[in-house]
């Protein structure tokens, strides 16, 4: 990317002390070429830096929301999103995390947790300010750590007493955990499936968790009476249509109320990349799609019907007696009443969910997402 017209610097890995550092240089017009972590574009060639240790994350300055206040639509919203960590400890295949670990490797702890206070104190900052009435948790994996979990769960709603959601991931799912989640005030939950078939979850996509793992999580989720959401992917590699119909019906035992899907994207530098190319399973005019909902550079005999089965996904969970219609359906040409339906049903079920709030922001986002969404698959198209 370094090498693209327009581009001088680009930054590795974690941004906050090289970015500060860089624009200290660039305001005492210092040269900035060998600040570690960036890769710098100069007259004589590109200068590689290596990367710095890995941050205290504990020592990072709160975020400057203060933009905010001149954005009715943003400062109206209401939810406030916060992360409690970094770094993941597994080797998903379609995931940037191997790369970045091998990049920091020797350079200190990968997966790294903010201290409870430190966290609290950046949640009150806002809290009031900007009349927060829920907490959006972004992390990865927020139950990594149980030590940490724990002590959340015991601490949050004393000192914090909002709603919240957050991401699990299903094999580390403990009756205590989704208990303690419950009695802290946690109202919604992402939790990943991935596939509905073991092999391609497995050998393809390297997330080693079984179908009862996932189910039982769901179970649990359900039990304690926790709103959640799916994560899903559609058209892997040597996927066949049964099999992506085995994650329409995972989805189906698990009872979400809502099922999220992308169509999978083979970014470069992942392991799901370089298994692509090395068994010619990416299309000739090899593209990074504008986004993960529109369609996939990997080779299929069925990739029509796979594309379709995106739009109709989440419809055939909710409503599985419609599953032999929607067999038939995705037989059609690419529609844009297929797509419509995607999103017509996602801002239901959002709104549903509570996870969103309805108001103009959010559906003129929903309807810009859409619409951009569709030019920018043109105009590539176009291109090519």
């Amino acid at each position: 990317f370094i090498k693209e017209s327009g581009v001088d610097v680009i930054c590795r890995g974690e941004g906050e002390d090289a970015f500060r550092e860089l624009l200290r240089n660039i305001n005492d017009r210092k040269d900035f070429s060998q600040i570690l972590n960036l890769w710098v574009k100069t007259g004589n060639g590109i200068v590689k830096n290596e990367s710095r240790s890995m941050a205290d994350i504990d020592l990072i300055l709160f975020p400057d929301r203060s933009s905010i206040d001149e954005y009715y639509d943003y400062k109206s919203y209401g939810i406030l999103d916060v992360i409690t960590g970094r770094g993941c400890p597994y080797g998903c295949t379609y995931c940037f995390n191997d790369a970045l670990k091998e990049y920091y490797k020797g350079k200190g702890e990968y997966v790294r947790k903010r201290n409870i206070d430190n966290l609290f104190e950046e949640i009150k900052a806002y809290k009031n300010k900007y009349n927060i009435k829920a907490i959006r948790f972004v992390d990865d994996i927020f139950i990594i750590n149980k030590k940490w979990i724990y002590e959340f769960a015991e601490r949050y709603g004393r000192e914090i007493n909002l709603p919240y959601g957050c991401h699990l991931r299903a094999d580390l799912v403990t009756e205590d955990i989704v208990k303690g989640l419950k009695e802290s005030g946690c109202f919604l939950v992402i939790i990943g499936v991935e596939s509905g078939n073991e092999r391609l979850r497995r050998d393809i996509l390297q997330r080693n968790i079984s179908n009862e793992q996932i189910t039982r999580a769901c179970e649990l989720l359900n039990k304690y009476k926790i709103k959640f959401e799916t994560f899903n992917m559609i058209g892997l590699p040597r996927e066949t249509l049964p099999e992506a119909f085995e994650t329409v019906e995972l989805n189906v035992r698990c009872k979400p109320a809502y099922s999220w899907i992308s169509v999978i994207q083979p970014y470069p530098g992942t392991e799901l990349y370089k298994f692509a190319a090395d068994n010619d399973l990416l299309e000739v005019d090899y593209r990074i799609e504008p986004d993960y909902h529109s369609s996939s550079p990997l080779k299929s005999e069925h990739k029509n019907e796979i594309l379709n089965l995106h739009d109709l996904f989440a419809i055939a969970v909710q409503f599985p007696f419609f599953i032999p219609v929607i067999k038939k359906l995705i037989r059609l040409p690419r529609n844009v009443i297929f797509k419509s339906m995607l999103y017509g049903y996602k801002i239901y079920s959002y709104i549903r969910l509570g996870g969103v709030r309805l108001n103009y922001f959010f559906i003129r986002h929903m309807v810009s997402m859409f619409i951009s969404s569709k030019c920018l698959s043109w105009q590539l198209k176009k291109a090519r």
